[in-house]
């Protein structure tokens, strides 16, 4: 008797997701752990990782058109949170410094 198709495979496209939603949780917690360490950027790569493991989760239980927009304005503003987030740590000007 062949066991092997008796349980519903998941999809690569949805194993990736997964994986990417566990490393962007596994960031959340190491960047948490760098807090009290007051490092310039720290907080906005983890609020950055944090929403991206948001998006991923929206994109991977996708229900409808305007969750996958929402996800993809959480992209948008991951994105922009963790160039913020660079630009503070290289001592650059942003718009707080402005």
């Amino acid at each position: 008797m062949d066991h092997t198709h008796c349980c519903a495979a998941m999809s690569i496209p949805n194993a990736f997701i997964g994986i990417a939603i566990l490393s962007c949780l596994m960031s959340v917690a190491v960047l948490g752990s760098l807090f009290r360490a007051q490092v310039p950027g720290i907080r906005h790569w983890c609020v950055a990782s944090g929403l991206l493991a948001v998006a991923a989760t929206l994109l991977l239980f996708r229900r409808s058109d305007i969750v996958v927009l929402g996800a993809s304005a959480l992209l948008l503003l991951a994105s922009l949170l963790a160039i913020h987030g660079f630009r503070r740590f290289f001592h650059r000007q942003t718009a707080e410094t402005a």
